[in-house]
């Protein structure tokens, strides 16, 4: 079947209005235009002819990289298997009429097809609803094993079940224990564990995701404690669901166990081969301070894996190297922001451009985005110093000022459809960010980087590194970052203000400029 790549344009003529296409004089230069792709397709039971095209690829290299995607799906059924070769044909034309969905990962979906050339005509559909189910959605495939799995044990193909729907599932089976028991497996899964994971599919639920909660309660207790100091009581008042108080070390671990023995549960039934909450290391009983990431402790990690601390924190250097990293990202104002000034997750992700002076170099912190689970909705800040001026570097102002202006294009791009919240930073058509997707966004960034791993939350810890060491003091990070108290940072920082005080020691003797150093004693002999 005969396919193409070709290079076209939307110029138009100026005597007739109508498109140049592949025929236009400035094709010859780079960069004008976009390729296009263009597949025939196997025709319908009625012999009616279908193709596929896609459009916007920016180079020959990419749009052929499209075709030769198209091919191989094509190729993977069996020459005979007229039932998949239709439905490779029917996802494909589905694919090119929503330019947002991504084509199917080839091997997965060469595996998951390869299934079903000996099952019943049932199952072959099952399979089939599956396949139009993730593709049509812009979903992953599943993985093969998996598939096979809900194939050899008859589960439903496309039914998701949630944790939550597992959890209470979970609880309605406990039978034989007692009233007690079953009332504080039923306290932690209401409070802790539907609100944040129920939302999230069984099958998708990640050690990450565990790690998340762990990490959303230990800001809690941040804030509560803050609150306690200050004695300012309302802004307890926004923290959603969870009751008002702290939350122990011991309690933490009794979240894990009740987790952990759901899901052994769901293993059980054949509905997950893995364990999220079996590897997940609960934070110490005492708060953790922020431990920089030097040569020995990052070469150690390359070598085994071990992260030394919870809360660990970059080298000016590392934060460098990611900041170049996610240069072209939509958001990359943002991680740069946050890396620099110390921002909140919750204060970038609510930040509208009625606070942003950028004439004036600053910005104002006046509300932030909190979220429960899937719930997210616009509140005060923390804490009653939260509300603060951050002072913009010479870098965040014309950094900021790029990303006002391809903001505007996606507005225009998007007309009506556009949601106007008036934020910062947002998604393509305007959305704003809840707050989890931008912590799984930031963990694959660094990921692909190839850095040392740290928490969203550590670029805050980050920014007040590279303050320090760059001359400043305690009391600037305290205000930057929003703190009750100098105390309350001074505690927090103390360590890593040693480890950069340090470092700067090494820095300054460096700088004295010497022509004949001698490091193991005198020249003359004299002691």
């Amino acid at each position: 079947m005969k396919g193409s790549t070709t290079r076209r344009c939307g110029c138009r003529d100026p005597k007739t209005g109508k498109k140049l296409g592949t025929k236009c004089p400035l094709l010859r230069k780079k960069g004008h235009g976009s390729w296009a792709v263009r597949q025939e397709l196997p025709p319908t039971a009625e012999g009616e002819r279908r193709y596929f095209r896609r459009s916007g690829c920016e180079n020959a290299t990419s749009a052929q990289a499209v075709l030769d995607h198209v091919r191989a799906l094509l190729s993977a059924p069996a020459e005979k298997d007229t039932f998949a070769r239709d439905l490779v044909a029917e996802l494909l034309v589905a694919v090119a009429a929503d330019k947002r969905l991504p084509l199917p990962d080839i091997d997965r979906f060469r595996g998951i097809l390869a299934l079903s050339v000996d099952e019943e005509p049932e199952d072959r559909n099952a399979i089939a609803a599956l396949l139009r189910s993730c593709v049509t959605g812009g979903e992953p495939l599943p993985e093969v094993d998996e598939t096979a799995r809900r194939l050899s044990t008859g589960q439903s193909m496309t039914n998701r079940i949630t944790v939550g729907d597992h959890l209470d599932a979970w609880l309605a089976g406990k039978k034989r224990v007692g009233e007690g028991t079953l009332r504080g497996y039923r306290s932690i899964v209401e409070l802790y564990l539907k609100p944040f994971l129920g939302h999230r599919r069984l099958d998708r639920l990640r050690t990450t995701h565990v790690a998340d909660l762990f990490d959303w309660i230990e800001e809690r207790n941040e804030t509560i404690i803050e609150a306690r100091a200050t004695g300012n009581r309302e802004q307890l008042a926004d923290l959603p669901g969870l009751r008002k108080c702290l939350v122990g070390r011991t309690t933490m671990g009794r979240i894990r166990d009740v987790l952990r023995n759901a899901l052994n549960d769901a293993i059980r039934q054949q509905l997950l081969t893995f364990n999220a909450a079996q590897w997940v290391e609960l934070p110490p009983a005492e708060p953790a301070r922020p431990i920089l990431w030097n040569d020995e402790l990052v070469a150690r990690w390359r070598e085994t894996g071990e992260r030394p601390s919870p809360v660990m924190v970059w080298t000016r250097e590392h934060t460098g190297a990611f900041l170049d990293h996610v240069v072209d990202h939509p958001i990359y104002a943002l991680f740069h922001l946050v890396a620099t000034r110390g921002l909140r997750r919750g204060e970038a992700c609510g930040l509208p451009w009625t606070n942003v002076d950028l004439e004036a170099n600053r910005l104002t912190i006046s509300q932030q985005i909190v979220h429960y689970g899937t719930t997210v909705k616009i509140s005060s800040p923390k804490s009653e110093t939260s509300t603060r001026t951050v002072s913009l570097g010479t870098r965040n102002v014309p950094v900021l000022r790029t990303h006002r202006v391809r903001q505007k294009e996606q507005k225009l791009a998007w007309g009506a459809a556009w949601v106007d919240n008036g934020l910062v930073f947002t998604r393509e058509n305007g959305e704003s960010y809840h707050p989890a997707d931008l912590t799984d966004e930031f963990r694959a960034l660094v990921e692909s980087a190839g850095l040392p791993p740290i928490r969203f939350h550590d670029l805050r810890h980050g920014a007040a590194a590279i303050h320090l060491g760059s001359g400043g003091n305690m009391k600037e990070v305290q205000v930057m970052l929003g703190h009750s108290t100098y105390a309350f940072t001074a505690d927090v920082y103390a360590t890593l203000y040693e480890e950069v005080a340090a470092a700067s020691a090494e820095t300054a003797e460096q700088f004295i400029p010497r022509a004949n150093e001698k490091t193991a004693g005198h020249t003359s002999g004299t002691p």
